[in-house]
């Protein structure tokens, strides 16, 4: 994998949290920050997946809820030429 420099302008506080970190794991400054932000980026992207399978779920049962009372209501596909501009069999 190649390795880019990066500046980072961050909070007196933060350094001195990620130095302290830097002597514990006896790495560098620049290991302690990538390992914190593939972390981060992970975590992103697994609550952005949470979110959207939530959307998902939501909306089926609002799809269910819709074809139910269509169904009630006697609301049917027809046969032929459904859908639009098809010759009924969905292509």
């Amino acid at each position: 994998m190649s390795r880019r420099r990066v500046t980072l302008v961050l909070p007196g506080d933060l350094v001195a949290e990620i130095d302290g970190l830097v002597r514990q794991s006896g790495g560098s400054r620049s290991q302690v920050v990538a390992e914190a932000v593939a972390q981060f980026i992970v975590s992103r992207r697994e609550k952005r997946l949470a979110d959207l399978a939530a959307g998902y779920r939501d909306m089926s049962d609002l799809n269910l809820a819709l074809a139910e009372e269509g169904m009630a209501e006697g609301w049917v596909f027809p046969q032929e030429g459904w859908p639009p501009g098809t010759g009924g069999d969905g292509r």
